[in-house]
């Protein structure tokens, strides 16, 4: 009897070993083995912080070769930090094309953009971006406001100033966030478009006729140079991505269309010109009716019309010159390698330019014939008006007399 209780209790053991056993082994296997940790990569900050140029030292290295050994010459650079967090150490690099990739030519003072990569306890590395010209740059504003104001008079050149500070605020706060957030860009640049040509005028030429005539004029001729633009770009299969800067931003931002960029720049790029036409269109038919109140409305749609034609062809060279001055570098290369105008022409970037500045061209041509309507109907409209005053009090009076 207890032989067989032994037996039972032995099976019974087994049986629970057979379970319980594998299990644990398989447990065993997934227990993670104590091993020496991995040294954590050191965190890079990343950053453009400004330095000066302290010391260009001529020095030598010797380098092994499957020769033997060869002496190669170096400039050893010391910069001085003038911002960040290591701003006032000094630190000395050697000039080689992976410090300065564009090989430029340093003096003892100049100030220079650095490229920082700081790992914290690991150290930090330094790499020449440029020279550092925001001084230079903010000269340069400060010349042009100055010309302004000297030019066009304390009031006006402010104005003008001041429409132009408000331009670059809305489309830097406004036009570019909204685009990265997703909006549609042709919406939103052709609302700040018309928002910019309107407190322009109105603060440049006061508000009357002839700000109200050229805001419509210009508005009128941003949405032809659009229409072209448009229909253009999509004949010739434009889509935006003939650059390597909209390429990046598409594959960053596939919320973004880049068609819708390529249109937003060309309003942009038109707004300018077309505003310069249709304040001077929208003045010479004021001057008109200032020297003329009984100028009608043919006359002052004429004289507007003539005004226009003199300034089309260097207005249009002006938005075409500028593109051709832009690709410039390319034309020459271009040129230079002897290949065919035909396959030149063909080239996206070329073709994206060619719209862009044709378009604008024919836009800012459209504002003639817009502005000199809205102009000579404004002032024509008030002519009418004063006559009929002028009639009815010469009739008030006749009634007079005759009592």
């Amino acid at each position: 009897m207890d032989f067989r209780k032994t037996l039972v209790i032995i099976a019974a053991l087994s049986l629970l070993a057979g379970v319980v056993f594998p299990c644990t082994a398989q447990e065993m296997e997934d227990l993670p083995v104590d091993e020496a940790p991995m040294p954590a990569e050191p965190q890079i900050e990343a950053s453009f912080e400004r330095a000066r140029i302290i010391t260009i030292e001529d020095k030598s290295e010797v380098l092994p070769t499957e020769e033997g050994e060869r002496v190669e010459a170096y400039k050893e650079i010391g910069v001085e930090m003038l911002s960040g967090k290591h701003k006032g150490e000094q630190t000395f690099f050697k000039d080689s094309p992976s410090t300065n990739p564009f090989g430029m030519e340093f003096d003892i003072g100049n100030k220079v953009l650095l490229y920082v990569e700081d790992a914290g306890e690991a150290g930090w590395t330094v790499s020449i971006d440029s020279m550092y010209r925001v001084p230079q740059l903010l000269w340069l504003i400060f010349l042009f406001f100055l010309f302004l104001i000297v030019l066009g008079g304390l009031r006006k050149g402010l104005k003008t100033i001041l429409s132009l500070v408000v331009a670059v605020v809305l489309i830097f706060k406004v036009i570019v966030p909204m685009v990265l957030a997703g909006q549609s860009a042709l919406f939103v640049t052709f609302i700040i478009a018309a928002a910019v040509s309107v407190i322009t005028l109105l603060l440049v030429g006061g508000r009357n006729k002839k700000s109200f005539a050229a805001i419509l004029g210009t508005v009128g001729g941003v949405i032809i140079a659009f229409i072209f633009s448009y229909i253009f770009s999509e004949s010739a299969h434009l889509i935006g991505l003939s650059t390597e800067e909209g390429r990046l931003l598409a594959a960053n931002n596939p919320n973004i269309d880049p068609r819708g960029i390529f249109l937003s720049g060309i309003l942009i790029g038109a707004l300018g010109a077309a505003m310069d036409v249709a304040i001077g269109v929208a003045s010479a038919v004021h001057e008109v009716r200032e020297a003329s109140s009984e100028s009608g409305f043919k006359k002052l749609f004429s004289s507007g019309i003539n005004v226009g034609r003199d300034v089309i062809g260097t207005m249009s060279n002006t938005l075409i010159f500028a593109y051709v001055g832009a690709a410039l570098p390319t034309i020459l290369l271009f040129q230079g390698l002897g290949q065919s105008w035909l396959k030149f022409l063909n080239f996206n970037f070329i073709a994206d330019e060619v719209v862009r500045s044709i378009g604008g061209s024919i836009g800012m041509i459209a504002v003639i014939p817009l502005t000199a309507l809205f102009a000579a109907y404004f002032y024509h409209a008030r002519a009418g008006k004063s006559e009929r005053i002028r009639q009815s009090g010469g009739v008030v009076r006749k009634i007079i007399d005759k009592k």
